[in-house]
């Protein structure tokens, strides 16, 4: 027991990394094709946005000087126009000389008589320049026009935004991407974290709930009715090598052929929060979701349901924590998986119905990993090991594993030194357990049925009789799900925070 304690701390406090990545608060259902987006360091979405979306200043007639007055550069000049406005906001403008579009604000007056805005493009001066600052940004399926903007380039100009640290942007509708989002050569600044949120037609955040299941507890998949759905169209990367994301609330579905929904190589330092990732065209063996180190993945469904071939439902490189997700691969292949990851930390997720490897530690030589108060149900092989390590140390314990046909496989074929410290896991109906495994294994493993709720249903709470119920080290359920008692406690994770 000591040593299981002291092992959970060892592997959780390498993760335990700080975060600027706000909080989600509540919301309801969103119904308006609208987003927003404003740097967050500086401004409130309430400071940047009317009621129903509306600007929070309007003028005609500004005097636009594109080499300087005085005031700087790309200058915005007119009595009042700076009025509510503050650096870090957009502003969509227009005029004689000047390539429609939105624009980051990086001046305002102090008396309000003009503002400074960054890159714009233009040719000459002019004396009829329209500037709406702040408010939603209407979506269209094309260019820039007076009053519409398209998403692909409020997402494009958020991601290349020159204010540091965050650039959040606010999603209350549906939408189709036809290119990928790409940070341009030298835009952006370096450490801009770029945030997309799912949010109702008033840009309150929203947090999807997942279905009621077993007794009423909400342990289903997320429900997606209320989310704005981002449609990737076919070969569509989204975002590819782009460093500081953060995606929160949003639905996405769609592409085809070998292209995962996020880039071949992704990015590090990727986040992603109660989203869903659903690919039902993967007949090419695409990847759902690539993401690269340090990621942190939070209560998200990664579906991949069509098609036959190898497909991934999530890869991940370095350092990373993957908790309270789901994860289905229906592909009907060997050769699908649904995590494939260099090292790192997963905990309460729930992998079912995959005909290949549900975790597959795919690094010759990774660090810490550990599998804890994990779900596994109709999966061939649960983990799959290739490591040729003798000081990497890997944990598994207190899971569920039922009608899988291997538990842990060790996939390397020279020799061996791993280290798996294997205890209090609930095995039932597996052919092989610990498959040419070396190290500390079975302690206090149960190989009793768990009595889920209702496994033809996807419902792996467990039953008030389950012996799975305060049987783990810390008398608290082994696997995923919480119990259908009032007041269940849940899977028991040791040690783990979200920050």
């Amino acid at each position: 027991m000591k040593r299981l304690i002291i092992f959970l701390m060892l592997l959780l406090g390498g993760f335990a990394c700080a975060s600027n990545m706000g909080a989600v608060v509540g919301g309801s259902s969103a119904d308006v094709g609208n987003g927003i987006f404003y740097n967050s360091d500086l401004i409130t979405a309430a400071q940047n946005v009317g009621a129903n979306g509306a600007v929070i200043k309007a003028d005609t007639g500004v005097t636009y000087d594109h080499t300087g007055n005085g005031n700087g550069e790309r200058n915005f000049a007119k009595a009042g126009v700076g009025t509510g406005a503050i650096v870090g906001m957009y502003a969509l403008i227009t005029g004689t000389n000047i390539t429609s579009g939105y624009y980051e604000i990086t001046g305002v007056d102090g008396a309000d008589a003009w503002v400074n805005c960054a890159n714009i493009t233009a040719t000459d001066d002019n004396a009829d320049s329209t500037l709406d600052i702040g408010g939603a940004c209407p979506i269209i399926g094309g260019g820039a026009t007076v009053g519409n903007y398209a998403l692909q380039e409020v997402f494009d100009d958020a991601l290349n935004s020159t204010a540091a640290n965050n650039v959040e942007t606010y999603m209350t509708g549906n939408a189709t991407i036809p290119a990928d989002i790409a940070k341009d050569a030298g835009g952006g600044t370096a450490s801009t974290v770029w945030h997309l949120y799912g949010c109702n037609s008033s840009y309150v955040r929203i947090t999807p709930t997942r279905s009621a299941i077993g007794g009423g507890k909400a342990n289903g998949l997320l429900d997606t009715s209320g989310m704005p759905t981002l449609t990737l169209a076919a070969g569509v990367e989204f975002v590819n090598s782009v460093d500081y994301t953060h995606f929160d609330g949003i639905y996405f579905t769609g592409n085809t052929a070998t292209n995962p929904m996020f880039g071949t190589i992704a990015g590090d330092y990727q986040m992603l929060s109660n989203c869903v990732f659903a690919n039902s065209n993967n007949t090419g063996g695409a990847t759902v979701i690539r993401t690269d180190n340090f990621g942190r993945i939070f209560n998200c469904d990664f579906l991949a349901t069509g098609g036959t071939a190898a497909t991934v439902c999530l890869s991940i490189d370095l350092y990373s924590m993957i908790t309270n997700c789901r994860f289905e691969n229906a592909s009907n292949s060997v050769t699908s998986r649904g995590i494939d990851i260099a090292n790192g930390v997963i905990t309460n997720c729930i992998f079912y119905d995959i005909a290949g490897i549900a975790v597959d530690y795919v690094d010759t030589n990774p660090l810490t990993c550990g599998l804890i108060n994990c779900t596994f149900e109709n999966v061939l092989t649960c983990v799959e090991t290739a490591v040729n390590d003798d000081v990497t140390p890997f944990m598994f314990v207190q899971n569920i594993v039922k009608d899988c046909t291997t538990f842990i496989n060790n996939g390397f074929s020279g020799t061996n030194d791993l280290v798996i410290y294997a205890a209090y896991n609930q095995i039932n109906t597996v052919t092989n357990v610990y498959d040419d495994c070396v190290g500390e294994l079975g302690f206090q493993d149960v190989t009793s049925d768990p009595l889920f709720i209702s496994e033809a249903n996807d419902d792996y709470n467990l039953g008030s009789t389950s012996p799975a119920k305060n049987s783990s080290s810390m008398l608290t359920n082994r696997g995923a799900m919480s119990d259908v008692d009032a007041g269940g406690g849940g899977g028991g994770v040791v040690g783990v925070s979200w920050n």
